[in-house]
């Protein structure tokens, strides 16, 4: 009998979904067999009920095939502590700004399926970057081949090694994970990290075009949250990009823009090496025990639309290590590989499941 697992991506305004099919080895099938995309409905009520219908069609696309859903995988927005979502790390869910403070979706989702006489699904929800790592660590385990680090060596093994993951985009999405378990979804993009003086100006530049996009940005303390110096609207006040148009090294402030979001790339890696983690919101700082596992952290994959383009995600990736060496010295050991595969978050969602549950009992 076929085995599905389905894949739900959710986002503050829509929500994307998949089913895929589950090979004899447990491993997922790039192509989905049915999808979906809709708008997200906001409140936990409404969310919780129309994440519980999907995985209903779900079910139902997978018997219609002759098979059965052996599992669901739910990417969330949202820093989770035990399954619980932090205070204020859901903002764009709910109809009022904390009404996800404090829910376990998990129990929810099980919960409304129950229901609607919908048994027995395992379902498993982490945050949106932990399905984003998950689903980039599962294409460079079966493709090493197709990646690159920094030294332009491929990644033998990832058993037993700490991995992070950073995804450039409107913000900066982090995890850390290992051997397939996550160690924790810290939001590195709410660390404070420190400005060199000679960068200062090129910030300030950024915070008075974007204001209060940015979450910390304070020009007397020479300091500002990680996402806000890195992010791709960031990137793009300091390459002046014009509307559409695209990063190109052989232009001269790009290579500017791609140095600084670099520069400033590792010395978040630094911080974390270092176990110096401020959260801009103290209720939400990490615990010692996270901070002395995340220490460890030898290998980041680096995803997120930037990526896309060889030529800047491979000088990305060389500014880092430019850093990395200044701060930390040559042998520093961290391996930085960008991801510019194909990984929709969908297929990355349902990779949240684990493999055990794939296979036939």
């Amino acid at each position: 009998m076929p085995r599905f697992v389905f894949g739900v991506d959710v986002g503050g305004t829509g929500i994307q979904c998949g089913l895929f099919e589950v090979s004899a080895r447990g491993i997922l099938e790039n192509n989905d067999v049915w999808r979906g995309n809709l708008t997200t409905n906001r409140g936990v009520e409404p969310h919780v009920a129309q994440v519980a219908s999907l995985i209903k069609m779900a079910r139902s696309a997978a018997i219609e095939r002759d098979g059965c859903l052996a599992g669901v995988g739910v990417a969330s927005p949202g820093r989770f502590s035990d399954g619980i979502i932090l205070h204020g790390t859901s903002p764009n869910m709910g109809i009022t700004v904390n009404e996800f403070d404090g829910v376990c979706l998990q129990e929810r989702y099980v919960s409304a399926c129950e229901q609607i006489e919908v048994h027995n699904i395992p379902i498993f929800v982490h945050n949106d970057a932990d399905a984003m790592a998950m689903g980039l660590l599962v294409q460079l385990e079966q493709s090493p081949e197709n990646f690159r680090d920094q030294n332009y060596n491929s990644v033998d093994t990832t058993q037993d090694v700490i991995i992070g993951y950073l995804g450039l985009g409107t913000g900066l999405g982090n995890s850390f994970m290992q051997n397939s378990s996550f160690i924790n979804d810290g939001h590195l993009s709410k660390i404070i990290i420190s400005i060199d003086p000679e960068d200062i100006a090129a910030f300030f530049r950024v915070y008075e075009e974007r204001r209060s996009e940015m979450q910390h940005f304070d020009s007397t303390m020479a300091e500002a949250n990680l996402e806000s110096l890195v992010c791709t609207p960031t990137l793009k006040v300091l390459a002046e990009l014009e509307t559409n148009e695209l990063l190109d090294m052989n232009i001269l402030n790009h290579q500017q823009a791609i140095t600084l979001v670099g520069k400033y790339l590792a010395k978040g890696m630094i911080a974390v090496r270092d176990g110096t983690i401020r959260d801009i919101t103290p209720k939400n700082q990490w615990n010692p025990g996270e901070i002395e596992e995340a220490r460890s952290t030898s290998l980041y994959l680096l995803g997120g639309g930037v990526m896309g383009d060889n030529n800047v995600a491979n000088r990305l990736a060389q500014e880092i290590d430019t850093t990395l060496i200044e701060a930390l010295g040559i042998t520093h050991g961290i391996r930085v590989v960008p991801m510019g595969c194909d990984n929709p978050a969908v297929y990355a969602a349902a990779n949240l499941l684990p493999r055990r549950y794939r296979l036939p009992e």
